[in-house]
């Protein structure tokens, strides 16, 4: 089930949800796409509700991410990349020779791609022509990424949450927050970062890098994306297959 959280706390049923939700991404439409690692589809929700199957026969889809033209990219465990064209066309992207692993994977303003490796404690960055890289590495246990509008990337690593700049320069960005655990990042036009942890608390973290509680929906939260209109957060609670649409604002 897909409920919608309203500002004054109120639960309203939305829509039947898939049963093994693990990551999200947003379409330039505003459609949102789900994996199902339970059924191994990638599933396709428009803003009004309605669900369709986009494609199917992954293996385990932990990371989502849109290019500019509308390709959807899957890391796709546990050594390869798919590509999927807006008419819902999979092809293999790029095969990695790892240690597995996958978590997040975003892409930056140039079209890169960047992998999080928890088997290999690195970040891979694989260009929009396919060659593979280590943009980082010597990480503990590397999850959920995030860009910001400068290029810096974010990075969760094992309670701490650690900024990379676009050369590749570790610095650690926030620590000292209990969390349990971090499995994605989001960001909002303000530049505040948003870490959904599995204890169920949303983190919200400014960009001078204080981090505050900004939400206690109370269940297990794995995969978080933001809306830029209306200024909403869309939470996964992990494994639940439920989507909470938490309608309060994040811009004046």
């Amino acid at each position: 089930m897909i409920n919608i959280i309203g500002t004054d706390g109120s639960v309203t049923p939305f829509l039947a949800g898939p049963g093994d939700v693990d990551e999200m991404a947003l379409d330039s439409s505003k459609n949102l796409y789900v994996s199902d690692n339970g059924s191994n589809v990638i599933y396709k929700i428009t803003p009004g509700g309605i669900l369709t199957t986009f494609a199917s026969g992954f293996n385990d889809a932990e990371g989502l991410v849109f290019d500019s033209s509308g390709n959807l990219f899957v890391a796709n465990g546990p050594s390869e990349i798919d590509k999927i064209t807006p008419g819902g066309t999979v092809s293999t992207f790029v095969t990695i020779a790892s240690g597995g692993g996958f978590q997040d994977l975003k892409i930056d303003s140039g079209g890169n791609l960047y992998l999080a490796s928890t088997g290999d404690q690195a970040i891979y960055k694989i260009t929009p022509g396919g060659a593979v890289s280590t943009f980082a590495s010597g990480l503990n246990f590397p999850t959920g990424l995030v860009f910001d509008s400068s290029g810096n990337l974010y990075v969760y690593d094992s309670g701490t949450i650690d900024k990379i700049t676009p050369g590749g320069v570790v610095t650690p960005f926030v620590s000292g927050f209990t969390v349990n655990n971090v499995y994605d990042l989001t960001i909002d036009a303000a530049g505040d970062i948003y870490a959904p942890d599995t204890g169920g608390i949303i983190w919200e973290i400014t960009p001078g890098g204080v981090a505050t509680e900004f939400s206690d929906p109370g269940d297990i939260a794995e995969n978080l994306i933001y809306v830029p209109e209306p200024g909403t957060l869309v939470l996964v609670p992990g494994g639940l297959g439920l989507l909470i649409f938490i309608r309060r604002r994040l811009m004046a």
